[in-house]
């Protein structure tokens, strides 16, 4: 098995007999001895340095050797995107549960009420079939409608308004930090 440099070509940390730098996971490329780089003017070993342990001269840094160009060589970074949507899954899970709630709120509270509108009339006339002087009863069935789609319309609504402000907050972060990234120079503003 061949050996491996005593430096990181990327990073500069201590690799002496390595296959990957534990500092940056850089795949090291191999050489035939496995010697750490000598000071020039001691002769003091360091291993990994860029100034001399024992008496502080300033080492000669190994050349970086450049990376192959195939596609398969480096798996790809995650984007940005993907960190986010990391970041923030326990936040978009609840925006997506509160979405659904509020779709069924709104869509099944009011099925749900005209249904029981029309359940109410129907015990209504045969209890007015029964009883003739008790004729209010349908004014209640009218009335149980009308407020039970009220109601649902405005609690499914309300759902669905705190789903989407859930979404707008993550994506004012993502703006906000592809912002500050543009400005520093680390990102294109896209």
């Amino acid at each position: 098995m061949a050996t491996q440099s005593a430096i990181c070509p990327h990073c500069g940390a201590p690799t002496f007999g390595m296959s990957f730098c534990t500092s940056c996971g850089a795949r090291l490329a191999p050489t035939a001895t496995q010697v750490p780089p000598i000071c020039p003017q001691c002769g003091a070993p360091n291993l990994g340095m860029q100034f001399c342990t024992n008496c502080g001269t300033r080492l000669a840094r190994i050349p970086t050797p450049q990376a192959p160009t195939t596609r398969h060589a480096v798996a790809a970074a995650p984007t940005a995107k993907a960190k986010v949507a990391r970041k923030y899954g326990a936040l978009r899970a609840l925006a997506t549960v509160c979405r659904i709630i509020g779709w069924l709120i709104l869509v099944g509270g009011s099925l749900i009420s005209i249904a029981a509108a029309v359940l109410i009339a129907a015990g209504t006339t045969l209890v007015e079939q029964q009883l003739p002087q008790i004729s209010t009863w349908g004014m209640g069935a009218l009335a149980t409608a009308i407020g039970g789609i009220i109601l649902s319309v405005l609690y499914g609504l309300l759902a669905l308004a705190f789903a989407d402000l859930c979404w707008v907050l993550m994506d004012i972060e993502a703006n906000t930090r592809q912002q500050a990234e543009s400005i520093a120079g680390q990102a294109p503003l896209s």
